[in-house]
């Protein structure tokens, strides 16, 4: 592992904590979940990750898959009154 990659880990698993996830939590149902895509953002901004590996790491299915969640999550919350 490198160290762009163990800095992702890293902030990864402070952000699951704060959130209050697990590990399991990322298998169950329902995907997308918001910390999930808070994450997502966070790991997006901080970090040089692919939406590849976020969305492998997170189990959030495939890249599509979590570009889907982080749209929905950012119409929601960036405009609230859409």
């Amino acid at each position: 592992m490198d160290a762009l990659e163990a800095k992702a880990q890293r902030m990864t698993r402070e952000g699951m904590e704060k959130m209050g996830l697990c590990e399991e939590d990322l298998a169950k149902p329902p995907k997308g979940d918001n910390r999930e895509a808070m994450l997502t953002a966070e790991l997006r901004a901080n970090t040089t990750m692919t939406k590849e590996w976020i969305a492998r790491r997170l189990r959030m299915g495939t890249r599509w898959d979590l570009i889907g969640y982080w749209k929905e999550y950012r119409r929601k919350y960036d405009n609230p009154s859409a």
